[in-house]
């Protein structure tokens, strides 16, 4: 799970990287103002808590995905090799 996070946290920072790259282009330099800092701060953070449940929740289902996965595949092997032991009739 907390690869999968990284991987995501890993991803969302590449793509913020490039967009403010691309931005950086500009010649033109903006400041914000306070208020509007705290508005960005504040807009960064309630995405952040958005983001956290949206990825833990993915996780979630990733995790069962691969752990039903794994439950058949030993099923499976453990069902052929019960019936290694039973004769077949002719």
């Amino acid at each position: 799970m907390i690869k999968n996070l990284f991987s995501y946290g890993l991803v969302i920072s590449i793509a913020l990287f490039f967009v403010i790259s691309m931005n950086s282009c500009d010649e033109e330099v903006t400041t914000l103002s306070r208020t509007n800092k705290i508005k960005a701060d504040s807009i960064v953070r309630d995405q952040e808590k958005i983001l956290k449940i949206e990825i833990d929740s993915l996780c979630k289902i990733q995790y069962q995905l691969t752990f039903d996965q794994a439950i058949d595949s030993i099923s499976a092997v453990r069902l052929k090799e019960i019936e290694k032991y039973i004769p077949k009739k002719k």
